[in-house]
């Protein structure tokens, strides 16, 4: 193989989604090879695993060699203008989380991508591809995902709430409940026979106290979150969400690809903005925006 890019995988299926659709990006537009690093997972003393494989991936892994080789080559662009530039010796591009480089999409040098590229504009251009790669049947759910469809399929208008807590509580990073329930209002003055599901709360008590303070109740709201997330487990609650007509997201990349590859092209989509550290990027351009403050 001649000259490839390599894009590095991280962390957890939603941020693996986002490497993997940024990887796709670069092959549409520089219409070279792309391969993936998986090594991350191989050298971290974690619990995390790589979960891309759940779906039909097309992009090869790379090798060691390939690794090695990538990430060992030196630009050829004089120290000067590497400075101009903002590049580095070795050709190494790493890109925070929110950040969108137009100029990874153009011919470039750079051999070797890490970051989280979570930014909607990677994705133009590949909507229905990468709906199409990342569809995961509901037929493979486990007994209770199965059970868990149902109720949604049967609502007239299902709507998922997603909240994320777990580390964001502990960085402060979730949302208020001012931001649920100004999405809430939102929702129930424009659709009708709201059925609201509830994921992401593995606390009982916390998801009933936070129904009470949203004002909903049994009948137009049920907890459809998993007791314990696993990682056999962690997908279902992301495209069991993906069934629901309507979408109140967390700031969380599982609620974005949730949203994302939902089919429906008349649902409401509710984002908190600021999305993270005042930065609303990885927003879609056609999603209604709520305050999270």
């Amino acid at each position: 193989m001649g000259d490839y890019k390599i894009v590095e995988l991280t962390c957890g299926l939603g941020n693996q989604m986002f490497q993997y659709a940024f990887a796709k990006a670069l092959q549409k537009h520089l219409q070279v090879p792309v391969l993936l690093d998986k090594t991350w997972y191989d050298t971290q003393d974690n619990s995390t695993q790589l979960s891309l494989d759940i779906f039909n991936v097309d992009l090869e892994y790379a090798t060691n060699t390939q690794i090695e080789k990538a990430k060992a080559r030196v630009s050829k662009l004089p120290g000067l203008l590497r400075k101009m530039f903002g590049l580095k010796k070795h050709n190494i591009a790493y890109s925070q989380s929110f950040d969108f480089h137009d100029e990874y999409l153009l011919p470039n040098d750079f051999t070797y991508f890490s970051g989280f590229f979570q930014n909607a504009k990677y994705l133009k251009g590949l909507e229905q591809e990468l709906k199409s790669i990342f569809y995961y049947d509901s037929n493979n759910f486990s007994n209770f995902g199965k059970q868990r469809l149902e109720l949604i399929l049967q609502a007239k208008n299902s709507i998922f709430i997603h909240i994320r807590r777990g580390d964001y509580c502990k960085i402060g990073w979730e949302l208020g409940m001012d931001y649920y329930k100004r999405a809430i209002q939102y929702i129930m003055d424009r659709v009708e026979e709201p059925k609201f599901f509830i994921f992401g709360a593995t606390d009982m008590s916390f998801t009933e106290q936070f129904q009470k303070n949203l004002g909903l109740n049994e009948s137009n709201s049920v907890n459809l979150s998993e007791k314990t997330i696993t990682q056999d487990n962690q997908h279902e609650d992301m495209f069991l969400m993906r069934y629901c007509k309507h979408a109140i997201l967390a700031n969380s990349s599982y609620s974005f690809w949730s949203a994302y590859l939902n089919n429906d092209a008349n649902n409401i989509v509710i984002a908190p903005t600021p999305w993270l550290l005042d930065n609303d990027n990885i927003v879609c351009d056609d999603w209604i925006k709520i305050s999270s403050k």
